[in-house]
């Protein structure tokens, strides 16, 4: 169990620095030292409440107390006192401690460390204990085995890096639920391992027992149970009651008492991880198990006074131990008890657990062996089954339960519920689901939920014993209200940049720095208002919102000297105040034991800071003390540390070697008497007896590190030193390894002090107003007349707050506009003058804005000067001038121009005029007109103009024209836009068109191709081309133009486009020859060529038909080259074709081979012709001339071969003989 600092019993407050006699480390045993932390077990004797006294002064890791005489139980009575023997484990450092105290330590065995040597996981052993990774594989089997029901849960990691983990068992798992929250720890004593097999045989009891047994099943459905067999994975592998920090986890966690802030920062890592996983779940009920006792422990660990719970604690734990046949049956060392009234600690799990969460926690200790062997579990489950059931039951049976809701809404609440008027430690709702447990004994009571923004609601409930009862609470939202004020301060009165907090709500609002306004909306409810400002101390106050109200504050100064009371109640910051109150030094002090540490933004308000520690030898400089320390000095700050016990404790660390600059060598000088060295010297204290503490038992030795240097040493000791100072350009130090409070004198108190105080420094006087950063800005800083000039004065005030005035002086060639403003206040504006006034905080500014318009016509160069003054009633005057210089405004462009841009049909002779431009500053203008063809350079045609008129002449027709004039004032130009117009057009000429065929003779069928060109030797127009097509020739859809596109409409090719002056439009296309006109026929096209006034030519083209002669005759009959031809025949052919379908007549040429041919027939009109009388067997020749009266064609020259005469056969009559 327990922790650094404890007392047992009702001698929790008695702390006696009685010297004993001196007595060595008992020889009985060798030390067994913690694989860990390095420290060893050993016995002690206290005979005495002296030595009880004396061995909680020195603040070392009790493990366990128990009376010398067995027959002698706890609690101990007040009257009397019993011997008793403390089990503690130690350094060698601590044992010469004891010693010096006249308290023998005896070594005794490391039970935990033997029994991991022996049988412990991974021993080997046959009565070995399973590894983590077996506990953790069996775990996983529970998971695999009932999925519905548990889950397997890391809730953070070891300093080793090993996972710790816990079961979560409920009929519903994924689901939050509105059941009451309940857990079994064990072993944040990494020795103490019979809980780890009691947490995991109840969840496999729970899960195989779930569905089949009524108890078990109502436990899983009505409760969320949440089982942690190791919680101190790195000490159960390795055999060690410390984590791998050496770190005694249940002695680390925050106390109400001695570290009274919750927070998980500079916590060990399993203590963060529990601490974390706690926020997130609201318990009801929970225990953590240990060894090396029999007893179940409850809170408070810290104090004997009793808890307001006590009822409840003494009701439950009487009932397990009841049910636990080991504990009640062998006590040790009671059945049941409160901590402190065994043994006190500090830091345990329960305490936070109960203080803080509101949790029904205890500790207990199921087996005076801190780790048995394995085989003997049965033994030990056997003796806690019924109780750890029954314990979790109360929960369903000693209780009110309920939820919590919106009542207008039905919305969970995060609530809480607390009995009212004897209030216990509230428990909350879970704000998922809005749900409480109340644990109650049987009786009636008042109970009262509450919930931020709600009207608190009050019933009587009445508990009857084993009776589950359920209390709903439906709250009534409440009204929002506003609170007004102003924070100012006490010296000056000046209005303060306060912060104003509700404490409760963490509502938050910054008061306007320069009014000290602030206003803060919530709901009702009563609450601490809490207002700090820098530089001033803060300011609580309560107050009940249930309407508007006005609360104002006066802050008092901050002084710079912050005194930390951190010597754990021993009263000696009392030494400090005396010295400080007769050197005048204002301080404040800040209480460790009931603040906590304090953080580095609360030191950081302090010039300086002196730190106390008194008889503290464990916990003298936390390592969250010593990380709020490095940040204050390292932000410039000054410290002055004092402690007999300082190097002891943290004589290793960084901090301690490199801001305290300080060697720690020797634990205890036993010198008294001291010399002051350097700034101290003269200084001579004696720090034993007079009016000091007289409680210094261990002034060290130490010496300073490079860049400090020794302030005080031991005059009876040569070369031995008891402080050293170290100074930087960014921090001083100033530390004593004795402490103050023992110096014997209040006057030498005192003197030590001054010269403490006066070498650190840090507090220099409140800086004066500076402004001189204050700043005067026009802009446009260069104008024109007409323009608006905005004016910019900012008073910086880089000192202290102070009140100001601004003033600003308009020049005379300004005109006010009204415009003006400023960031903060009001300025005002009367008789040419701008001014403001009133307070400016400390590194602050202030920003007056105004508009000023500059008069017309002012020249160019003209300076505009202003002078802002700025002044702080007298004592401070800053003068910023401010000028604005006028400007030359080049004149405005002419504009309006005749003829107006873009003008058509402007005749060659005309008069360009314009209107001319503005000049700001009234100058005379001249003009210079430029002029040029468009797509020309412009050509300057006249300068020196003093109308804005230009007469042009013999201008080019039909020709586009720019103009520019441009405007001067002598000193800039500003040249107008360009503008056009276009001279009157010339007539469009298409005479010179012309109309072209391929041939001007053609036969039927031949194609013809055209060539129109429309010529535009005029100006430009719309143009059409028309080609009628004549009968007698016949349209092909082949057709081209070298712009735009033709095409064939009603008879007549057709084309029509834009024809520019000189265009040259080629139209081209084709058309064929009707069949069978008459030679000479005339094919006459008339082409028209047209403007788009209706104006053009006719360009008639002809093409006369030509004779085409027949083709040759062909197909004879008989066939050429034909025999057997008779002598008399009609000869005949194919005629040929004639174009002109003229009608043919034929000539017939015939003649034997050989022979010259002979015209035979004429003027035939059709294709045949008989001959008779032709010879046999000869071969003739033919040829058939066809002609239409104009032209002739012959066909080619035929043949055929007659056939010979006929052979006569003649027949004679033939007698045969005999017949």
């Amino acid at each position: 169990m327990a922790h650094v600092s404890r007392v047992v019993g009702a001698f929790v407050a008695l702390l006696l620095c009685t010297s004993l006699l001196t007595s060595g480390l008992g020889a009985a045993q060798s030390p067994e030292p913690d694989p860990f932390s390095g420290l060893y077990p050993v016995e002690v004797q206290l005979n005495s409440p002296e030595a009880l006294a004396e061995l909680v002064n020195l603040q070392l890791d009790i493990d366990n107390v128990f009376t010398a005489d067995p027959s002698t139980a706890f609690p101990l009575s007040e009257d009397t006192f019993s011997p008793l023997i403390a089990h503690v484990y130690v350094d060698d450092a601590a044992v010469r401690r004891l010693a010096a105290l006249g308290l023998s330590a005896t070594s005794i065995p490391n039970e935990g460390l033997r029994a991991f040597q022996e049988y412990g996981p991974g021993s080997g052993s046959r009565l070995a204990w399973p590894t983590f990774e077996q506990f953790v594989a069996r775990m996983q089997a529970l998971v695999v085995a009932h999925p519905d029901i548990v889950q397997l849960h890391s809730i953070g990691k070891s300093v080793q890096n090993r996972d710790i983990w816990c079961l979560k068992i409920t009929d519903n798992p994924t689901v939050a639920e509105a059941e009451p929250e309940v857990k079994y720890t064990s072993t944040l004593h990494g020795d103490e391992t019979t809980g780890v097999e009691m947490t995991m045989r109840l969840a496999e009891l729970l899960a195989n027992g779930y569905g089949s047994d009524p108890t078990f099943s109502e436990m899983v459905n009505e409760l969320e149970i949440w089982l942690c067999p190791i919680s101190n994975p790195d000490g159960y592998a390795n055999g060690s009651r410390y984590n791998a920090n050496g770190v005694d986890l249940n002695r680390s966690f925050p106390d109400p008492i001695v570290d009274p802030v919750d927070d998980p920062t500079g916590h060990e890592p399993e203590v963060q991880a529990f601490m974390n996983w706690g926020y997130g779940r609201r318990f009801v009920m929970g225990a953590n198990y240990h060894g090396g006792a029999q007893v179940v422990n409850y809170p408070w660990d810290g104090t004997t006074t009793t808890s307001p719970d006590d009822d409840v604690y003494i009701s439950f734990s009487r009932g397990y131990a009841e049910r636990n046949s080991i504990i009640w049956n062998n006590p040790n060392p009671a059945p049941y008890i409160q901590g402190a009234n065994w043994y006190i600690i500090y830091g345990g799990m329960q305490d936070w657990a109960y203080n803080w969460r509101g949790e029904h926690h205890v500790t207990i200790e199921i087996s005076n062996t801190k780790s048995p062997t394995f085989e003997t579990m049965d033994t030990y489950w056997n003796a806690n089954r019924e109780a750890m059931i029954w314990w979790f039951q109360r929960t369903l049976r000693n209780a009110v339960r309920g939820i919590v809701t919106d009542a207008t809404t039905g919305a969970p609440l995060a609530a809480t519920v607390n009995t009212t008027p004897e209030e216990r430690i509230p428990v909350a709702t879970d704000p998922e689901v809005g749900d409480y447990t109340r644990l109650l004994l049987p009786g009636t009571y008042s109970l009262t939920a509450r919930a931020l923004c709600y009207e608190p609601q009050t019933v009587s409930v009445t508990v009857i014993d084993g009776t589950p009862m359920v209390q709903n609470f439906a709250l009534q939202p409440s009204a929002t209200w506003t609170i007004t004020g102003t924070v100012t301060a006490a010296d000056t009165g000046y209005p303060l940049p306060a912060t104003v907090t509700l404490v409760e709500t963490g509502a938050i609002v910054n008061a306007d720095p320069f009014t000290g306004a602030y206003a803060l909306s919530e709901c009702g409810g009563d609450f601490v208002m809490r207002v700090s400002a820098p530089g001033y101390s803060t300011a609580e106050r309560p107050v009940s919102l249930t309407e508007n109200q006005h609360q104002a504050f006066t802050l008092e100064p901050l002084p710079c000297t912050l005194l930390v009371d951190d010597d754990l109640t021993q009263n000696y910051q009392a030494y400090f105040q005396n010295a400080l109150n007769t050197l005048g030094e204002d301080h404040d002090v800040w209480t460790v034991t009931s603040q906590g540490s304090p953080p580095a933004a609360t030191l950081a308000r302090y010039g300086r800071v002196l730190w106390l520690t008194g008889s503290d030898s464990q916990t003298t400089l936390t390592s969250a003390d010593q990380t709020a320390l490095a940040t204050y000095l390292d932000g410039g700050g000054r410290l002055f540390v004092t402690g007999q016990d300082i190097g002891y404790d943290i004589g290793t660390t960084a901090f301690y070697q490199n801001y305290l600059h300080a060697t720690f060598d020797s634990d205890d000088t036993n010198d008294v008497s001291l010399r002051g060295v350097g700034h101290w010297a003269g200084l001579n204290p004696i720090i034993s007896g007079g009016d000091g503490a007289n409680n210094q038992q261990w002034p060290s030795d130490i010496s300073p590190r490079t860049g400090a240097v020794a302030i005080m040493d031991y005059s009876n000791m040569a070369n031995l030193d008891a402080g050293v100072a170290f100074t930087s350009t960014t921090y001083r130090t100033v530390y004593f390894a004795f402490g103050f409070e023992a110096i014997s004198s209040a006057t030498m108190r005192a003197n030590v002090m001054a010269r403490t105080l006066e070498w650190l420094g840090g507090c220099d006087a409140a800086p004066s107003a500076d402004f001189s950063h204050s700043a005067a800005t026009v802009s446009p800083a260069i104008a024109l007349p007409g323009d608006s000039l905005t004016f910019q004065l900012t008073l910086n005030n880089s000192g202290g707050p102070a009140m100001a005035q601004l003033t600003a002086t308009l020049p005379s060639q300004v005109t006010w506009t009204d415009a003006l403003t400023a960031t903060h206040g009001t300025p005002h504006f009367a008789e040419g003058a701008v001014t403001w006034q009133g307070f400016i905080p400390s590194s602050a500014s202030v920003a007056v804005t105004y508009t000023t318009a500059v008069s017309p016509c002012l020249a160019a160069g003209t300076p505009l000067v202003t002078v802002a003054v700025f002044e702080d009633g007298g004592k401070l005057r800053v003068e910023r001038p401010i000028t604005a210089t006028i400007a030359n405004a080049a004149p405005t462009a002419p504009h309006t121009p005749s003829p107006a841009d873009g003008a058509t049909e402007v005749e060659a002779g005309v008069t360009l005029i314009w209107e001319p431009g503005t000049d700001l500053n009234c100058d005379t203008q001249h003009y210079s007109v430029a002029l040029g063809a468009i797509g020309q350079s412009l050509t300057i045609v006249a300068t020196d103009l003093l109308t804005p008129t230009w007469t042009l002449t013999n201008l080019e027709p039909d020709t586009g024209y720019q103009w520019v004039v441009t405007a001067t004032d002598g000193i800039s130009s500003t040249a107008g836009p360009p503008w056009t117009f276009t001279t009157q057009a010339l007539p469009a000429d298409l005479s010179a068109s012309a109309a072209t065929v391929s041939a001007p003779t053609a036969l039927p069928g031949d194609a013809l191709t055209y060539q129109l060109m429309l010529r535009n030797t005029g100006g430009p127009t719309t143009a059409t081309l028309t080609a009628p097509l004549p009968s007698g020739l016949r349209w092909t859809d082949t057709f081209t133009a070298t712009q735009g596109t033709p095409h064939f409409e009603d008879g007549a090719l057709r084309w029509s486009g834009f024809a520019a002056t000189g265009a040259e439009i080629d139209v081209t296309y084709t058309v064929l020859i009707s069949p069978c006109l008459a030679t000479g026929t005339p094919l006459v096209t008339a082409v028209t060529f047209a403007d788009e006034a209706g104006t053009g030519v006719t360009r008639p083209v002809t093409v006369t038909v030509a004779n085409a002669a027949p083709t040759a005759p062909h197909t004879p009959s008989p066939a050429s080259g034909a025999t057997e031809v008779d002598t008399e025949i009609v000869l005949s052919w194919e005629p040929g074709t004639d174009p002109n379908c003229d009608t043919q007549h034929y000539t017939v040429a015939f003649g034997a081979i050989g022979q010259p041919l002979s015209i035979v027939a004429t003027d035939l009109l059709t294709p045949t012709w008989r001959l008779t009388t032709l010879e046999p067997e000869m071969e003739y020749r033919w040829v058939i001339t066809a002609t239409d009266g104009i032209s002739s064609t012959a066909s080619p020259i035929w043949s055929f071969t007659t056939k010979a005469p006929p052979q006569w056969t003649v027949f004679l009559p033939v007698v045969l003989r005999g017949e």
